[in-house]
C-alpha cells in the first residue's frame, strides 16, 4: 500500500509530523530538528516512543522496519525517514511502469481505487488537493486516538473535534469513521459498571450531546445526532425512593436515524431504522422505522 507521504509537500509533511508529536507528546513547541529524548521531554519513554511510531504509521498509512523505528528519535529524522521512504516508492513505481523494450510492464502500480479499497476513506488525490484540510483531519484523528483511549475498541478514521468528557467503567465500542464534535459545548460519554455503549460506523455526534449507559445503549450505523441531545437508559432515581437507582432499560437506535437538537431519548426506547426525531422531542415510547416523531411526549406525525 502506498503512503500519503510521497504526495505531500515537504512543508506539509513536516507540519503533519509535528502535529503527531504535539498530540502524543505535547512537544509541539520544540525547535525543528530537536532530539526527542527523555531528557528533553519527560514523556518520551519507551511506551510513548511506540505510541509515536504507531501514530505515524497510521497517519501515513505505512509500516516502519525495525531499523527505521530506531531512527525515529527527532522531528528531523522522522521527516528524513518518510522522505527516504517516498523516494524509494517513487523509484519502485518508475521501474514498474517502464521496461527496456518499451512494452507495458507485466505488473503495474496499483490503481487509486485499490489504494482506496485498502483502507483510506478516500483516494490519495482527495488529501493532496487540500493539504490544510488534510492536516486538520489528521489532528482530529489523533485527538480521537488520545481522548478515546479508555474505550475497548475504536474503529479506523474516527475523529474528535474539541475536548470531550469520557468516563468508562464498563465497555465502549465505537465503529469506523465516527465523528464527534465537542468544541462549542462538551460532549459527555458515561458508562457505569456493567454498562455497554455501542456506536456504529459513520455516526455523527454533534456538540453538547450527553450519553449515559448503566445497562446497554446501542446506536446503529450512519446516524445523525444533533446538538445537546440526551440519551439515557436509566432514570437514576426512583420516584418515591430517590436514593435508590432503578434497573436500567436498554435503548436501541437503528441505522440511519436522525435525532434533532435537544431531543431526549428516555430509558427502554427503541427507534427503528431511518426514523426521524424532531428537535426538542422527549421520546418515552418506541418509534417505528421510517416515521417522524415530534413533541413532548413524542408522537408519530408522519410515515414515509
Amino acid at each position: 500500500m502506498s503512503a500519503p507521504a510521497p504526495e505531500l509537500p515537504t512543508s506539509e509533511l513536516r507540519r503533519t509530523v509535528r502535529t503527531v508529536l504535539a498530540t502524543v507528546l505535547g512537544v509541539g513547541g520544540a525547535e525543528p530538528g530537536a532530539a526527542i529524548t527523555q531528557a528533553a521531554c519527560p514523556a518520551w519513554t519507551g511506551d510513548r516512543h511506540l505510541a509515536v511510531v504507531a501514530a505515524l504509521q497510521e497517519a501515513f498509512d505505512t509500516r516502519f522496519s525495525a531499523g527505521e523505528m530506531a531512527a525515529l528519535t527527532s522531528e528531523a529524522q522522522i521527516v528524513e525517514v518518510l522522505q527516504q521512504r517516498a523516494s524509494e516508492q517513487a523509484n519502485a513505481g518508475a521501474e514498474r511502469t517502464s521496461t527496456p523494450d518499451g512494452l507495458p510492464p507485466l505488473v503495474s502500480a496499483p490503481p487509486a481505487e485499490a489504494v482506496h479499497a485498502a483502507g483510506l476513506p478516500n483516494q490519495l488525490q482527495a488529501y493532496t488537493r487540500n493539504p490544510r484540510q488534510t492536516l486538520t483531519k489528521v489532528s482530529e484523528w489523533l485527538s480521537a486516538r488520545w481522548q478515546l483511549r479508555a474505550c475497548q475498541h475504536v474503529g479506523r478514521w474516527t475523529r474528535v473535534t474539541g475536548r470531550l468528557t469520557l468516563e468508562n467503567w464498563g465497555t465502549i465500542i465505537i465503529g469506523e469513521r465516527v465523528q464527534i464534535y465537542s468544541h462549542r459545548a462538551r460532549t459527555v460519554l458515561t458508562v457505569r459498571d456493567g454498562g455497554t455503549l455501542r456506536i456504529g460506523d459513520r455516526v455523527f455526534i454533534n456538540y453538547g450531546t450527553d450519553i449515559a449507559a448503566t445497562g446497554a445503549i446501542t446506536i446503529g450505523a450512519d446516524c445523525l445526532i444533533g446538538t445537546h441531545v440526551s440519551i439515557l437508559d436509566n432514570d437514576f432515581h426512583e420516584v418515591t425512593q430517590r436514593d435508590k437507582v432503578p434497573e436500567p432499560r436498554p435503548v436501541v437506535i437503528g441505522d440511519h436515524v436522525w435525532i434533532g437538537n435537544r431531543a431526549i431519548i428516555m430509558p427502554g426506547v427503541t427507534i427503528g431504522e431511518g426514523a426521524v426525531v424532531g428537535a426538542g422531542s422527549v421520546v418515552v415510547r418506541d418509534v417505528p422505522a421510517r416515521t417522524v416523531a415530534v413533541g413532548n411526549p413524542a408522537r408519530i406525525v408522519k410515515t414515509f
